[in-house]
């Protein structure tokens, strides 16, 4: 990979000043994104994905449907940074910003609290199955129980029998919920017998709360709703 001598010169400016630009706007452009330094690494936009055009791909594995996007990122020490040019990598679980036509730069989990774009929350949470920290996106906050979601992208080749040379990508994309009371983040199905578990001695008026007002456990904004209301008791 090619890599512009002036975007090293910024990078190697910022370590040795050990400085940080606060507003990072999306009216100052892309090549800006340097000024966050070690909070992540460039990158090709090439992948592993498959043979099909970066157009494509884009659209089947990440969040958003371009880069075309502006994000508020807070990191894991408190700093806080408006960018342009932002999107979710759902298959590598990571945020990324599209320097150009074949690079990116690649947001590390470890050094992001919360990123939102489009008005929409994703927080970064310790994953015990995967022993490592994870992108979720906040559904629903409450101070004793939070909905989250975490997205994955499955991908395998299929080979077409008449055609052996020429694979063909299939990305599938997988959604699993999570509940998180204080430190622990557990998997649930969005099922009434999965979700009442949570509401200890609650789970009775709650179960009534959503048949009164006709709300489903299998519904994403229904649970909200639900979660909301067992928040206020």
């Amino acid at each position: 990979m090619k890599i512009n001598i002036n975007i090293i010169y910024i990078v190697v400016l910022f370590i040795s000043t050990s400085t940080f630009s606060q507003d990072i706007g999306a009216e100052r452009g892309v090549p800006q994104i340097h000024a966050f330094g070690q909070l992540g690494r460039t990158s090709t936009t090439k992948n592993n994905l498959g043979t099909q055009s970066t157009n494509l791909v884009q659209a089947k594995i990440y969040y958003f449907p371009t880069y075309n996007n502006k994000g508020s990122i807070i990191t894991a020490t408190g700093r806080k940074y408006s960018i342009a040019n932002i999107n979710f990598n759902i298959y590598s679980n990571n945020f990324d910003s599209k320097m150009s036509p074949d690079s990116i730069y690649v947001f590390d989990n470890n050094q992001i609290k919360s990123v939102e774009v489009n008005n929409k929350m994703f927080k970064t949470y310790f994953n015990s199955e995967e022993s490592k920290n994870k992108i979720y996106q906040v559904i629903y906050e409450g101070d004793n129980i939070t909905l989250l979601r975490k997205d994955k992208i499955v991908y395998k080749e299929v080979r077409d029998p008449l055609n052996i040379n020429e694979p063909k990508a299939s990305y599938t994309k997988v959604t699993n919920y999570y509940v998180k009371k204080a430190d622990n983040i557990k998997k649930i199905v969005l099922k009434k017998k999965s979700m009442l578990r949570f509401f200890n001695n609650e789970k009775n008026i709650v179960a009534d709360y959503a048949k009164k007002n006709n709300l489903s456990f299998k519904k994403e904004r229904d649970v909200s709703i639900i979660l909301k209301y067992y928040n206020s008791l």
